[in-house]
């Protein structure tokens, strides 16, 4: 499978720790761990900070072709914090390097000659209206393209109407909790507490959309699409850090998905995907050899399950 995941890039800053991080790469890394071909378009700036994260993000595997180096600002960077219940959120120091990628003709005919199987977008990036654009003429202009959109809502970062606009271009959105309720009561979706399903079936339903996920930290997710509801839990894990688990939640669910995986079984994966990551420091920790084969297992165990030959 190949992937382009379009976005951010930048440092988050917790404390006294510094990752690199961003949910575009985070995504991409951990495509890439999974054996997939992952390119990423974003900007660094022209620093220390920018010239770390290319050498970065080349040991992660993810290819550079689209990376772009902008004097127009520094690095991306936030501060991260956590709240008591351990969910992090992040001041965005803009503009940043992110914010100055450029998107000419020249760059929609690379990405056209590169073909990707699949588009992953969020939300931050495409606040400025002609990344927005340049998205939706792409999708238009690749029938065979397919879209995840993690709406990945930052303060003072997003819009409705935005968001919309991106959701009726992808195939499957991602949300957490606190998103979705958030967009519920934006959109005039009254019973949110009562029925989580029921707003997400809207969304499918209003989006023409192949699934929904939302996320429900260690509860799990709930898998929306035309034919089923499902929640499935994931395991009780000792979570150390919870940075990025959404991320590879994200990776795990569309690797899984097109691969041909039930509902069911993308949700095992990608849950699986998050508490990996959950468990570590940082957005895209390493992974032990023995952790690698874990995942190995998992993800051949649940093609057993959908009657799939191990690929």
């Amino acid at each position: 499978m190949r992937v382009l995941s379009i976005g951010e890039i930048l440092w988050d800053h917790c404390g006294t720790q510094r990752t690199l991080g961003g949910a575009p790469l985070n995504f991409s890394a951990h495509m890439s761990r999974l054996g997939n071909e992952v390119a990423i378009l974003s900007a660094v700036g022209r620093d220390d900070s920018g010239d770390e994260a290319v050498q970065n993000i080349k040991n992660l595997g993810v290819d550079l072709r689209f990376l772009q180096t902008s004097s127009e600002a520094a690095t991306g960077s936030t501060s991260v914090v956590l709240s008591p219940n351990g969910e992090p959120t992040s001041r965005i120091n803009r503009p940043a390097a992110y914010d100055f990628v450029k998107v000419d003709t020249f760059a929609m005919q690379e990405i056209g000659e590169y073909r990707p199987d699949w588009l992953y977008i969020g939300t931050l990036f495409h606040l400025q209206p002609e990344f927005a654009l340049r998205t939706v003429h792409l999708r238009r202009s690749m029938p065979h393209l397919r879209v995840f959109y993690d709406i990945n809502l930052r303060p003072d970062n997003w819009s409705l109407p935005l968001v919309k606009c991106l959701s009726s271009h992808a195939n499957i959105v991602k949300l957490n909790e606190s998103e979705a309720h958030t967009l519920a009561e934006a959109s005039g979706f009254r019973n949110f507490d009562a029925s989580p399903e029921g707003f997400c079936h809207q969304w499918l339903r209003i989006f023409d959309l192949e699934c929904v996920c939302l996320t429900l930290g260690a509860a799990g997710c709930l898998l929306v699409t035309t034919k089923e509801v499902l929640t499935i839990p994931c395991a009780h894990i000792q979570v150390l850090d919870p940075l990025g688990a959404g991320d590879a939640f994200s990776a795990g669910f569309v690797h899984a998905w097109h691969h041909g995986l039930s509902m069911e079984h993308s949700g095992r994966v990608a849950n699986y995907m998050g508490g990996l990551v959950a468990r570590k420091i940082g957005a895209i920790p390493e992974w032990s050899e023995q952790e690698r084969e874990l995942l190995q297992e998992q993800f051949a165990l649940q093609q057993n399950r959908d009657g799939i030959p191990a690929s």
